[in-house]
């Protein structure tokens, strides 16, 4: 008897395309930091929970130096700036608080 062989392709659920948005927005918003701490990075990009960051640090993509502080590693700043292309317009809700921020100071 011959064996059936089936290809499944998977649809990439609204969960997994959310979490790609989110790594995308995480790595384009950490171009303008040399370093930062992990929860005030989170709380600038209004992000629930830290997952995300800490799965970009799992991956090598983003280095964790000391306890809490991290940044992109070198070789992924530079492909996220060609790539990703980093700008006012496509890191809106950083580029807001540091509007909000530079308004109250002056």
């Amino acid at each position: 008897m011959r064996k059936k062989h089936t290809i499944t392709i998977s649809v990439p659920c609204s969960r997994c395309i959310c979490l790609i948005m989110i790594i995308k927005s995480i790595m384009r918003n950490m171009i303008f930091f040399e370093e930062v701490r992990i929860r005030y990075f989170a709380k600038m990009l209004e992000l629930n929970d830290t997952n995300g960051i800490n799965e970009l640090c799992e991956l090598g993509f983003i280095t964790n130096s000391h306890a809490d502080l991290i940044f992109l590693h070198p070789m992924i700043r530079d492909v996220v700036l060609l790539d990703l292309k980093p700008s006012f317009a496509n890191c809106g809700t950083l580029t807001v608080r540091f509007f909000i921020v530079d308004t109250i100071v002056k």
